[in-house]
């Protein structure tokens, strides 16, 4: 029924679709073909988007009630992560041109829970990033980015812990979702969407068929604060 009323308003308000997509855009299993980071930072972990990869859902469209999020594992011997860069962009499109502006981001920073995201210990509203054009993905339709910020977020040390980027709310057409990466590091990512029908946190290959990780990469740096207990770190973001 979610399906149907989505396709019966969008419908009637846009001539340029006429359906929503999934929470996927499928264009087949990566050739290989990294984008890395730019080098020269202290890059402390590094998964780089495959630019011949697929889109899958991490974004938010208010008008029509979606809600959808892809969190990705990642260890640091640091605890201070400095810089953020992800990969993603848009899906849905007629042509390889944005169907509207990124809005900007909700970057969410989670525990482990058994390989897949326990309880959040700091979330940015970032709209302060940079955005660089890839390429036309997906058969030269949807265009693909790359996403830089600069953070300040203490993480654990030696200790998993998930990054998830959704798109803010934003216009339809033109969805909005994160990059898959060449392979898998560590765990497999994880998606939920209660309104697509994965209320809890669910392995990837569940929703898009391939095991998959999608792309991100952080920069660590000095700890601004003196050494503390984990809780007092947690306490810091509540």
């Amino acid at each position: 029924m979610k399906w149907l009323a989505v396709v019966a308003i969008i419908g009637a308000t846009t001539a340029s679709t006429t359906q929503a997509d999934g929470p996927v855009s499928w264009s087949g299993p990566g050739s290989g073909s990294h984008n890395p980071a730019p080098g020269g930072r202290d890059v402390c972990w590094s998964e780089p988007g495959d630019l011949d990869g697929f889109l899958g859902s991490s974004e938010r469209i208010d008008m029509f009630g979606i809600e959808s999020e892809i969190a990705n594992d990642f260890i640091v011997e640091g605890d201070f992560l400095t810089h953020a860069t992800w990969w993603g962009g848009q899906y849905g499109t007629a042509t390889c041109t944005p169907e509207w502006p990124t809005p900007g981001f909700n970057l969410r920073f989670s525990e482990d829970d058994n390989r897949a995201p326990g309880a959040m210990f700091a979330e940015l509203a970032t709209t302060d990033f940079t955005e660089e054009f890839l390429i036309c993905g997906n058969n030269g339709f949807y265009p693909y980015y790359k996403y830089d910020a600069d953070i300040g977020v203490i993480v654990p040390a030696n200790t998993r812990c998930w990054f998830s980027a959704q798109f803010m709310s934003h216009p339809f057409p033109g969805q909005g979702g994160r990059l898959t990466t060449v392979s898998v590091t560590g765990c497999e990512s994880m998606f939920k969407s209660a309104y697509w029908s994965y209320p809890d946190w669910t392995p990837a290959h569940l929703v898009w068929g391939p095991v998959c990780d999608f792309g991100q990469e952080f920069v660590c740096g000095t700890t601004p604060v003196q050494p503390a207990t984990w809780g007092m770190v947690k306490s810091l973001y509540r």
